[in-house]
């Protein structure tokens, strides 16, 4: 494969076959707060409300600009992640969109699944190249997902917000991954499912990328 010696790949719907796991959250969760959220619903909120945090139209209280925790003792990240939940539900809080993202999170943890095939690929390029993951999700939950997955003996590294202070495409993403492999832009390859983030970001560093189409379309 070319001249590359790391092979960045994206988790969620690239190694592992996500939607499963996130549809069972979002059951979960509903029981949890006895108000259905249709699918469609879930999927259009959720695409949107990444899409605004991406472009910087998320409102986030300035209480975290300084690594401060809110009242409830949780950090900017936590925020973001429960406020999905004010807008999934009716009449829902901040103080119970927290309870309600342990929920979902929690349930994500339970079964996740590796896209097929994706085992045996990452086993024979594991001998050929360095192989990391990058994911926007959650740091914890990411490295769950990869040794309950059996794909974690492949990864030499996981690269969340939590450990680049950003988020895909924001080039600074990459920051920490140039850091401990090196800045030549050519020994690189992007792997990822979605042009907005992974492309993107690939683009925008002058980084060779392959389009995944994990929906087989």
């Amino acid at each position: 494969m070319k001249h590359y010696k790391v092979l960045v790949f994206d988790i969620d719907d690239t190694l592992i076959d996500e939607q499963p796991s996130v549809r069972a959250a979002v059951a979960e969760t509903s029981r949890a707060q006895n108000q259905k959220l249709p699918w469609k619903k879930y999927v259009a909120i959720e695409t949107k409300f990444w899409m605004d945090y991406r472009d910087g139209k998320l409102l986030v209280p300035a209480i975290y600009d300084n690594g401060d925790l809110d009242q409830f003792g949780r950090s900017r990240r936590e925020f973001v992640r429960a406020a999905r939940f004010i807008k999934f539900f009716d009449g829902v809080d901040l103080a119970r969109a927290y309870e309600l993202l342990e929920v979902y999170e929690n349930k994500l943890r339970e079964n996740p699944t590796a896209l097929s095939g994706a085992k045996t690929i990452l086993k024979y390029l594991s001998a050929k190249y360095k192989l990391v993951a990058a994911t926007d999700g959650v740091y914890e939950i990411a490295k769950i997902k990869l040794e309950k997955s059996g794909l974690a003996k492949y990864v030499a590294e996981i690269y969340a917000p939590l450990n680049t202070g950003a988020t895909k495409p924001k080039p600074e993403f990459f920051t920490p991954i140039f850091a401990k492999y090196g800045n030549r832009l050519s020994n690189y390859l992007i792997i990822g499912n979605l042009l907005n983030s992974d492309i993107k970001l690939a683009n925008g560093l002058g980084i060779d990328s392959v389009l995944f189409n994990s929906g087989g379309g």
